[in-house]
């Protein structure tokens, strides 16, 4: 989130907005001198739906293009989303407007943009998928929307406005299809962008009108003043009530909810559906109830003498994000009657001051019934904050410039636009100086970071699973076992040298021009490399040189079509992207027998400047394997724990194996079930390999 002030005005903000789509439309065309929208739309759309979700607005949208003939119309599309959980798919669309103020989107091209969205899900529904070229984004984004069609109770149409879009009340109403589940409209244009991200607040603020949806106020009992920053309500919600917030704003209403992108993604809570469906009126009873915060509350009297809720302004559950969902989903996917639900609420109005203290707080001290990681998705935590502190310490050799940690977006262009002004106007030497000292190309963001370092710690699978989630599971991760941990200078190198060795498969990918699967292709080349030397590339050489030696440039240029191929040709069936988010994937990537180009091995540190240290949890061979090595353990570790235990099990009951085999085995077992912390020794992978075999060939015929 970028804060209030940091850009002057609106224009600023354009500037800066598209300064952005260009740096991005390199990575994805850097070869594409064309640029409008229709050409740009990719670029536009990832920053728009960055933006989003930074703010929480969003869940994390796939970017896909599809622009296809229907009918006498057009399908269009540039972004989706699945949510499993909400029964709901999300189609985006950018639209092309004037950034003149007085000039607006008309409501008729927000009707056909409407139209065509609607177009792609139809195309989606009837299996076009099968038509396309499968290793297109489109065809994944198709295939996926094609096989949960049948699940979708709602899709929600995103408009992405490159301008200024109608004034709210302009809006059009838009014809529901009865062809179609309920379908959903949220636009965004520009202005709407530009006050949610620079309003100093993490959310969008959205009122909400309790006797417009309840017929009268929502009663409501004061809590006693124990300060002047806050204070204190307590009030039940009806179930639809619930239902119908969650419905209309979903996701936006967890924005201030610790663990809200893990609630809004998990399984329903099996209790909370069972009462619902079996019990309702004892969920009061049974349910813990949800926190809630909010800027401001009507309060009224009632005739009664009682108080009620008139209205609430910037409503937050930033406690029970699961609850809510579950709700909703009981009554759209289940048919649920929520007439009986009850849920008992406590609300916390905090002064806007207060906001960015407090809440943090109340949302991470209510969230108790399971464990909550004090990392979340702020820009402000401690390690963050030290990263950017090292990158304006730390020169690159030659003292003549800088890397720039971002650990907010646009940090590195507020801060040219700052260093640059002088007296009121733009001095063109002041920012050539500060394009030296910082360039842009070495500008790393918190994002890039949890990628390379994941890719690199031999997790390309989770690296995969797109910026958000791989963003947790890194910070996770790095923190799970020592919350107070901090990077040092040594780190630090190492973070960017790692970073530069994913900048280079970016580049080679796009030198190659594949097309599709780029991104997947590059974290786990980057992943291979890791592994098959054993973690032993010389990161300080590439920290002193600010780049890679040609020989480790030559090996991922070889790899890259090969690991492509393989991650392709190893799916089957299966979506390929979805399948690179599996461990199998990887385990199936790590038994490729790929050589080396001239020159690395002969680069790479002796196994002694190399061992993992203690925080990786990792054990490192005391020796250099070799190439039969090196497979032998792919084999051993491409099984997950759910095989090793079936081996073992299969070993011991049919008396296949020794006491010997079952014995490394079991240990095999216990490695996996640890996330393979401890890599197995030569002599365990060589023992292992008859056994392997013989379960591969076991004879499955009496099996369950």
């Amino acid at each position: 989130m970028t804060s209030e002030g940091d850009f002057q005005d609106y224009q600023d903000y354009l500037a800066n907005f598209e300064n952005r789509i260009l740096d991005c439309r390199q990575g994805l065309d850097p070869d594409d001198d064309v640029i409008p929208l229709t050409a740009r739309a990719p670029a536009f759309t990832t920053i728009f739906k960055e933006t989003l979700e930074d703010l929480g607005q969003l869940p994390e949208l796939e970017i896909a293009h599809i622009h296809k003939p229907y009918g006498r119309s057009r399908a269009v599309a540039h972004g989706y989303a699945i949510s499993e959980l909400e029964s709901r798919i999300d189609l985006a669309i950018a639209l092309e407007a004037d950034d003149n103020e007085d000039t607006r989107v008309p409501p008729s091209d927000l009707r056909r943009a409407y139209k065509q969205a609607v177009n792609v899900f139809r195309l989606a529904r009837d299996g076009v998928y099968e038509e396309m070229e499968p290793s297109s984004d489109e065809y994944n984004m198709m295939e996926l929307m094609h096989q949960a069609h049948a699940e979708t109770h709602a899709l929600r149409i995103l408009v992405f406005i490159s301008g200024s879009g109608p004034e709210p009340a302009k809006i059009p109403d838009f014809e529901q299809p009865d062809d179609l589940p309920e379908v959903q409209v949220d636009v965004w244009d520009m202005k709407r962008l530009f006050r949610a991200d620079t309003s100093g607040l993490s959310y969008e603020s959205i009122p909400i009108d309790m006797e417009e949806l309840l017929g009268g106020p929502l009663f409501c009992l004061p809590g006693p003043n124990t300060a002047n920053d806050h204070r204190c309500y307590l009030a039940i919600f009806p179930g639809d009530l619930l239902h119908d917030l969650y419905h209309k704003h979903g996701p936006r209403l967890l924005e201030l909810n610790v663990r809200s992108f893990l609630q809004a993604r998990g399984k329903v809570n099996k209790g909370i559906r069972d009462t619902i469906q079996e019990k309702p009126e004892y969920f009061l009873a049974y349910n813990n109830g949800i926190s809630v915060t909010a800027e401001d509350l009507d309060i009224v009297k009632n005739t009664n003498g009682s108080l009620g809720i008139k209205t609430m302004k910037g409503l937050q559950i930033v406690n029970g994000g699961q609850t809510v969902a579950s709700i909703h989903r009981a009554r759209n996917r289940d048919g649920a009657d929520l007439s009986k639900v009850w849920v008992q609420a406590k609300i916390t109005v905090v002064e806007g001051k207060s906001q960015d203290e407090l809440v943090p707080h109340i949302s991470r001290y209510s969230n108790t019934q399971n464990r909550v990681s004090e990392i979340d998705l702020t820009s402000n935590h401690p390690f963050h904050v030290r990263m950017q502190q090292l990158s304006a310490q730390i020169w690159c050799p030659g003292e003549t410039d800088k890397w720039t940690y971002e650990r907010a977006r646009g940090q590195w262009e507020v801060a040219r636009t700052r260093e640059g002004s002088k007296e009121g106007s733009i001095s063109r030497a002041e920012l050539r100086k500060f394009d030296l000292r910082t360039p842009k190309a070495k500008k790393v963001d918190k994002t890039l970071l949890a990628l390379a370092l994941n890719a690199w710690d031999e997790i390309p699978h989770v690296a995969c699973l797109g910026g958000q989630k791989n963003f947790l599971q890194f910070m996770d991760r790095l923190f799970g076992t020592n919350p107070d941990w901090l990077p040092d200078e040594d780190y630090y190198k190492e973070a960017i040298s790692k970073v530069i060795i994913l900048k280079m498969a970016q580049r080679i990918s796009r030198q190659i021009k594949f097309p599709g699967y780029r991104s997947e292709t590059e974290r786990y080349t980057v992943a291979l490399l890791a592994f098959k030397t054993s973690g032993r590339v010389d990161l300080t050489k590439i920290w002193e040189e600010q780049g890679v030696s040609d020989a480790l440039e030559e090996t991922l240029r070889r790899w890259m079509p090969l690991v492509r191929d393989e991650i392709i040709d190893s799916a089957g069936d299966l979506n390929v992207r979805e399948w690179a988010k599996k461990k199998e994937c990887w385990g199936t990537i790590m038994a490729l027998p790929l050589e080396f180009a001239p020159g690395l091995e002969e680069e790479l540190l002796p196994l002694s400047d190399s061992d993992a240290d203690e925080s990786e949890q990792k054990t490192v061979q005391a020796q250099p394997l070799s190439v039969e090595e090196r497979d032998r353990q792919a084999k051993v570790m491409g099984l997950d724990h759910a095989d090793w235990e079936k081996l073992v099990k299969w070993g011991a009951e049919t008396a296949s194996l020794d006491a010997k085999q079952l014995e490394v085995a079991a240990a095999m077992l216990s490695y996996a079930v640890q996330g393979w912390r401890q890599v197995p020794s030569p002599e365990q992978t060589a023992q292992m390999t008859e056994p392997i075999k013989l379960w591969e060939e076991r004879d499955t015929t009496h099996e369950d």
